[in-house]
């Protein structure tokens, strides 16, 4: 039990050292706030949008309803908001609330039925920005997405006289049925669909085909498709890691004072391992607490198991690393060239291990930075 022992009251030693607990808590505290940022930066360009004609069936009003709902592959970019008046648009463009704002004139289905394409829409903006040069393509796509419909229905009327005042019977039952269908095939993405293989791994059979990836849930495939910018992991992979180096320098100081002196030698390796383990352990915790708040926490059994044998690890290359440097003040001067080692070569912002590989002769002599890094 002394090994058990001696990491407790190593755990309670360090949380006695004030810059020690406040790096602890600062981590999940900081992954906390990037995370709100990040969910700030979601909602995107603000674009204020109104329309004049109040009748609620008009095209006017269904591109409104359009535009607020919008979502597409550059869901973040652009986010629209309806306002109730041309006053209420203006101020929010002046006031900076919005980056800037359409009106909608009235008739915009007659207008655009007439092909009187001036004047249909207008256009509000901030100085100094680029807003409105970015999301007028978005908005007339969407518009015109709109307007398909009812010139595709207009058709379909031509085709079926009468078919529309006949909805329930007859032409009517296939009028009723193309508009379903219009929606529909314009909601679920199969009008295009755009495939991209990759030969090798179509090889090795890790390709799914495209009805087993259609039968895969939508919200799941949206949280899949969600990328932080937080590298949460990669940050707690690292602050373990050099925690874990931080555990073997007091470790070392803790061995000149003769703290394990007087303890049996199979018992002494075991409570210096546990002695440079706490830390470890805590920064373990720390971590836990970190993915949970920072909304990157995936099944907690699995999470925790993984932190744990991490730890381990980290545990384990620390000791050794203490035992070839002997004297902790080397270890100490070699914290900055692993933490530098791990951020740079490491998958943490960016891998940039394939450049090192082929940056040929001069790649090849940061190799073995790469690789310990890397280890």
């Amino acid at each position: 039990m002394k090994p058990v022992l001696w990491f407790l009251l190593s755990w309670k030693r360090y949380l006695k050292r004030p810059g020690f607990l406040i790096l602890l808590l600062l981590f999940p505290v900081s992954a906390c706030l990037f995370q709100k940022e990040e969910s700030k930066a979601q909602e995107g360009i603000l674009i204020a949008v109104y329309a004049e004609s109040s009748d609620p069936d008009s095209l006017d009003q269904m591109l409104v309803k359009k535009l607020a709902a919008y979502k597409d592959a550059l869901e973040g970019m652009f986010s629209f908001y309806p306002v109730s008046s041309m006053e209420e648009l203006k101020n929010e463009v002046a006031a900076r609330k919005a980056e800037c704002g359409y009106v909608i004139y009235e008739g915009l289905e007659e207008k655009l039925e007439k092909r009187k394409l001036k004047g249909i829409i207008g256009l509000y903006e901030a100085p100094s920005t680029v807003a409105g040069l970015l999301s007028t393509e978005t908005l007339f796509s969407l518009m015109i997405e709109e307007y398909d419909k009812t010139l595709f229905l207009n058709y379909m009327e031509d085709m079926l006289p009468g078919a529309k005042e006949e909805a329930g019977s007859g032409y009517g039952n296939g009028y009723l049925e193309a508009e379903a269908l219009y929606d529909s095939f314009l909601q679920n993405g199969s009008t295009f669909r755009f495939v991209y293989e990759d030969s090798q791994y179509k090889e090795k059979g890790l390709l799914n085909s495209l009805e087993e990836d259609n039968k895969e849930e939508t919200p799941d495939r949206e949280n899949k498709e969600k990328a932080t910018i937080f590298p949460v992991r990669g940050f707690i992979a690292v602050f373990l890691f050099i925690t874990g180096l931080y555990g073997g320098v007091t470790l070392g100081q803790d061995e000149k004072r003769g703290l394990f002196v007087m303890l049996p030698a199979v018992e002494r390796g075991l409570c210096r391992f546990a002695s440079l383990a706490a830390p470890v352990v805590l920064g373990a915790a720390s971590g836990m607490v970190t993915l949970w708040v920072s909304g990157e926490m995936g099944f907690w059994l699995r999470e925790l198991l993984l932190l744990l044998a991490y730890a381990g690890a980290v545990a384990l290359f620390s000791m050794a690393v203490k035992r070839i440097t002997v004297r902790e003040e080397l270890l100490c001067c070699l914290i900055p060239f692993f933490l530098l080692g791990s951020l740079i070569f490491c998958p943490v912002f960016v891998d940039v291990g394939q450049y090192v590989k082929a940056a040929g002769l001069i790649g090849k002599l940061f190799l073995p930075y790469y690789y310990l890094a890397l280890f």
